[in-house]
């Protein structure tokens, strides 16, 4: 089961509906998606940040995930182009 991360749209209707203390469960029901993911909006929402201070943290992590297994990739394919040498030196 694959995970479809949320929308700009939805993390703003989050917000609109927290600010209107909608409960979680009723949330995640008008957007179709589990609570957890609401729930982490909400933690997020809640020390006083935005719904798109959200979207851009989350950006910031996939730029960064993607930068750092782009050299673990890097590192393993100069490893096999080494033969795998040092490993039982």
């Amino acid at each position: 089961m694959t995970y479809t991360h949320l929308t700009t749209d939805e993390l703003v209707m989050i917000e609109s509906y927290h600010r209107q203390h909608i409960p979680v469960a009723i949330i995640a029901e008008c957007l179709n998606r589990s609570r957890q993911p609401i729930y982490n909006v909400i933690n997020f929402l809640k020390s006083g940040y935005t719904a798109l201070d959200f979207y851009k943290q989350y950006k910031k992590n996939k730029h960064a995930a993607a930068d750092e297994n782009w050299s673990c990739r890097r590192t393993s394919c100069l490893y096999s182009r080494q033969g795998g040498a040092g490993m039982d030196a």
